[in-house]
């Protein structure tokens, strides 16, 4: 059973998505072109290189058990 306070942290986290993603729809991105945004305009750094196989294996091993 689900209390008032479940609700209010599922509506918080839901209102944090919200407010980065239109913040971020809204200021506009500098990619002009879908190739631009899918590639990271060539400037992402060594940090995305490594965690991004990460979080993709990880998510796989949990749908996996």
């Amino acid at each position: 059973m689900f209390g008032w306070y479940d609700y209010l942290l599922f509506a918080s986290i839901l209102a944090i998505s919200l407010s980065i993603g239109l913040g971020l729809g809204l200021a506009g991105g500098t990619q002009k072109t879908s190739r631009e945004y899918l590639l990271a305009n060539r400037n992402l750094s060594e940090y995305g290189h490594v965690i991004g196989p990460y979080i993709f294996n990880t998510r796989i091993a949990a749908i996996d058990q």
